[in-house]
């Protein structure tokens, strides 16, 4: 009998062992995921604040400056629901090695660049295969149990959101030396090959319980991507669009007023490049804040997220107000505060809220097509940024924001009283069964 008693003795040990393991290893695998993110997010903070100036430099004008933004847009938005798709059949580790090598290279280039069109043509390589972001929240959903994602988003919001704390300041300061551009264009191709390492080593192959391993048959390039064409088909949208449009107006107000945020900036307030990156560096820091307490804010809300979203973009019409108007830096500092915190919390409400309706097997395609959504809100905002800055000066985007922002609340209010009319007649129909 005391061989039984050790030998169930060992078993538990064995059993509590392989636990502390697994749960050990998914929270080193969540950790480098934050890094991967923050990295890229710093990265890519070094780079774009100061790309509008630099193509200004070259004489562009600023329907030009919009146009070469909107090109990376629009192919973001056809080609982040196909990598997601393809994420779900392929693994997501392949994925996004090929992107982080392939943005390393487009930015390196984007340094060498001294006409607009060349620009443009690493602008339409980044747009094909910049999927970091996407791809990380994928494997995050694959691996935290639905009921902790909304606190692990925030946090990832959060944490990759110091990216750009760091990054435009250092970006800011080194953009007024000589070849200043070159330089941080050089430093972002080093981060992207130090993504690339940490992915290869710490990532694994496939971390996502999907259906799709029969799908893998034909391995040529483009036999796989017509395959997560053909996935991203049999997926039921109309599931996610209440959370898509209300990400898409989201998407489209906050692109309005940082499509050309540096050149409003400039041309309302004087401000030199390294004060600019600590305008930006001020918004990550209260981003980041409140990407840590997105989790709880959601939890707040039991009348369901489209209330959260009606308040959310109550805060975005009365901050883009102020913006509007506002004839100081200190005024337009202070509107940027809730306009900031409401952004980030509304970024993970929305993301959370659409993947509580998505299958294990199409988690990837579901952030990928809200990807998109950001996409093609970056694809017309700064081509009409440009535009309504040329006809109505540096305030015409922040008017167009307040114009989309008001519409957000319109939708979430019909979202919300929907939901309320549903909860009314589920708790009525219960109450006549009982």
């Amino acid at each position: 009998m005391l061989c039984f008693v050790f030998h169930d003795a060992d078993i538990i040990y064995c059993s509590i062992r392989a636990f502390y393991m697994v749960v050990n290893e998914m929270a080193r695998l969540v950790n480098c995921l934050f890094l991967i993110s923050f990295l890229d997010l710093l990265a890519v903070s070094l780079t774009v604040p100061l790309l509008s100036a630099h193509v200004k430099s070259m004489g562009a004008s600023h329907a030009l400056i919009g146009l070469s933004s909107s090109v990376y847009a629009v192919l973001q938005f056809f080609c982040g629901p196909v990598a997601g798709s393809w994420s779900d059949i392929m693994g997501r580790q392949t994925i996004l090695l090929l992107s982080l090598i392939f943005c390393s290279l487009s930015y390196l280039s984007l340094g060498f660049a001294s006409h607009i069109l060349p620009i443009i043509f690493v602008r339409v390589i980044l747009g094909i295969c910049k999927h970091t972001q996407s791809l990380c929240k994928a494997i995050l959903s694959d691996v935290i149990p639905s009921k902790a994602q909304t606190e692990v988003f925030g946090r990832y919001n959060a944490i990759s959101g110091l990216g750009f704390i760091i990054g435009p300041v250092i970006g800011g300061h080194l953009a007024e030396l000589r070849h200043g551009f070159f330089y941080v264009c050089c430093i972002t191709c080093i981060i992207f090959l130090l993504n690339f390492c940490i992915a290869m080593i710490f990532v694994p192959k496939n971390t996502s319980n999907n259906k799709n391993e029969s799908q893998r048959r034909d391995e040529s390039l483009s036999g796989n991507i017509m395959m997560a064409v053909i996935h991203l088909r049999g997926l039921n949208w109309s599931l996610y669009w209440d959370a898509f449009s209300l990400k898409l107006m989201l998407a489209f107000s906050v692109s309005m007023l940082f499509s050309n945020y540096s050149l409003s900036l400039q041309e309302r307030f004087d401000l030199p490049p390294s004060a600019i990156g600590y305008t930006i560096s001020f918004q990550s820091i209260l981003g980041a804040v409140s990407g840590f307490g997105a989790g709880a804010v959601y939890r707040m809300y039991d009348e369901g997220p489209a209330k959260l979203t009606q308040h959310g973009f109550i805060v975005l019409a009365v901050s883009f107000s102020l913006i509007v108007f506002c004839s100081s830096l200190w005024l337009f500092m202070l509107a940027l505060a809730p306009l900031v915190i409401s952004t980030s919390i509304l970024r993970t409400s929305l993301s959370q809220w659409s993947l509580e309706q998505a299958p294990p097997d199409q988690k990837g395609s579901v952030l990928g097509a809200q990807h998109s959504l950001s996409a093609l809100a970056r694809m017309s905002a700064p081509f009409v940024a440009g535009i309504t800055q040329s006809v109505c000066g540096p305030k015409g985007p922040s008017l167009i924001s307040l114009f989309s922002s008001l519409l957000g609340i319109v939708i979430a209010s019909r979202v919300s009283e929907r939901e309320r009319e549903m909860n009314i007649l589920s708790s009525s129909t219960k109450k006549h069964k009982d």
